[in-house]
């Protein structure tokens, strides 16, 4: 989401032209869908949680006040409807059956990705090796790790999004990388990465 080429279309979309706000959707909702993905896990619940996200982004861009803050603002949206979705999710796990819950989880890992059953396998043993490598983090590291090398946003950034401040986030994030890297299974995937 380059910012640059996208703030014509966020001042069309806070006075009301749909076709801007159409576009700026079609801008975002890639990067969005990626960032609760990556934090879910579930298909159906990130593409459910993207076009809440989309449609509060719409619906509140006229509050934006500086057009260069939207990324941090839209993740900040992001994160708090992430938030919000497994607070319910709890919710409901404490309310309803244990088993409906797992039958809901293992509908979604069954239908999450349209490959081949071998890349499937791959996929979700590369995914289960990542969750439990940044399991060893707190909260704030895990989130400030994934803001960072996953969504690839920069420090500043990300002490916009969290509202932390940026020697806070660069503490949290050497910590993260330290943990991390005294876990080898994953290590070698991510090291190219320059982590």
């Amino acid at each position: 989401m380059d910012l640059k080429e996208i703030i014509p279309l966020i001042e069309k979309a806070q006075s009301g032209q749909r076709i801007a706000q159409n576009q700026l959707i079609d801008r975002c909702a890639k990067t969005i869908y990626q960032t609760v993905y990556i934090r879910l896990n579930s298909k159906m619940d990130a593409e459910d949680i993207t076009q809440d996200i989309m449609f509060t982004m719409i619906q509140k861009i006229h509050t934006l006040k500086q057009t260069s803050a939207f990324k941090s603002w839209l993740f900040r949206i992001t994160l708090n409807k992430i938030k919000d979705f497994k607070r319910k999710k709890k919710f409901l796990f404490f309310i309803g059956g244990k088993q409906e819950i797992e039958d809901v989880m293992s509908y979604n890992s069954m239908h999450s990705c349209d490959d081949q059953p071998d890349m499937i396998i791959h996929r979700k043993t590369l995914s289960n090796e990542f969750n439990q490598m940044i399991q060893c983090l707190s909260h704030l590291e895990k989130e400030i790790f994934l803001l960072r090398w996953v969504d690839q946003m920069q420090i500043n950034e990300i002490a916009q999004v969290l509202k932390k401040n940026e020697n806070t986030v660069k503490t949290h994030l050497y910590r993260a990388t330290s943990k991390i890297r005294k876990h080898q299974s994953l290590y070698h995937l991510i090291k190219d990465e320059g982590i």
